[in-house]
């Protein structure tokens, strides 16, 4: 079975706080040159949520113009309501994106039939649909069946899944589920399982080393020390301060999220000196 590496990319910033399109284009070419057969456009890591609608079109317009038939490009078009969702997929298929993703609604708390229907209209717009399962993030855990359930919608080609809960990760991709680790601290246990591949927060930084560990399974811990330093506060406060070191990126949020701690900086620090070779 081939596996697949896909970078949740940042959104970088200027001074002004308003999109860096040229640290962007870099961000990209980085990404391509590197291996990643996949970027996911405004998703959390990218700050998503505290983009406008028209500022992530214009993301997917541009990673359309650089990226198209280099690298797959995958859209986080998702939200709380179902309207906006499918109406911002079907924007993204008219700018040439090759698939979507959207996670569970979240604050609304929906039901899991909800879910369903959230989903399923959304897979009529006709792109390729991630789900994106993270209980953390949405305040909604769904059980294994609605999720087997949710994979089962025509056109859906794959769930990200960040619950944290291996006994569900390995029910999901024995049931055949198209599984993808969104959780880079748990993926090396996730790809033993038999996942189809990785939704990364470290591919930002080490694309080339993260490839060689989905390809071959086996974690190198210099990888799991850069992993575990990657989510000691929310993300991508620590990944867009990684990223920043490189100088791919300025030191620019959205708030409310802003730079690591001094602790937190020092460790990731710490962490990026035994991958250098491959961040740089």
């Amino acid at each position: 079975m081939q596996v697949h590496t896909i970078t949740a990319l940042i959104t970088p910033f200027d001074e002004r706080g308003e999109i860096d399109f040229q640290a962007l284009d870099q961000l990209i070419q980085f990404q391509i040159d590197r291996k990643t057969e996949g970027l996911v456009l405004c998703g959390s890591t990218g700050e998503g949520c505290l983009l406008t609608r028209e500022e992530k079109l214009s993301v997917f317009h541009r990673a359309v113009e650089l990226g198209k038939g280099e690298i797959q490009l995958i859209a986080n078009i998702g939200g709380c309501c179902t309207r906006k969702s499918v109406d911002l997929a079907k924007d993204a298929e008219n700018l040439g994106v090759d698939a979507c993703i959207a996670t569970v609604p979240y604050y609304v708390k929906p039901t899991e039939q909800g879910c369903f229907i959230h989903f399923s209209e959304i897979a009529k717009v006709g792109l390729p649909l991630f789900v994106y399962h993270h209980p953390g993030r949405t305040g909604t855990k769904l059980s294994f069946e609605a999720l087997a359930r949710i994979a089962e919608i025509p056109g859906v080609v794959g769930l990200k899944e960040a619950s944290g809960d291996l006994k569900l990760a390995e029910q999901l991709i024995q049931k055949g589920v198209p599984f993808f680790s969104g959780e880079d601290v748990l993926c090396q246990h996730h790809l033993q399982l038999g996942a189809q591949g990785s939704i990364s927060i470290t591919g930002n930084v080490a694309p080339d080393l993260w490839w060689e560990f989905v390809k071959s399974k086996e974690m190198d811990s210099r990888l799991q020390k850069l992993s575990e330093a990657l989510v000691l506060e929310t993300n991508p406060q620590c990944i867009k301060y990684a990223v920043s070191l490189s100088g791919r990126c300025k030191l620019q949020y959205r708030l409310p999220l802003m730079a690591p701690t001094e602790e937190s900086q020092l460790k990731i620090r710490e962490a990026l000196l035994t991958v250098e070779s491959a961040w740089r």
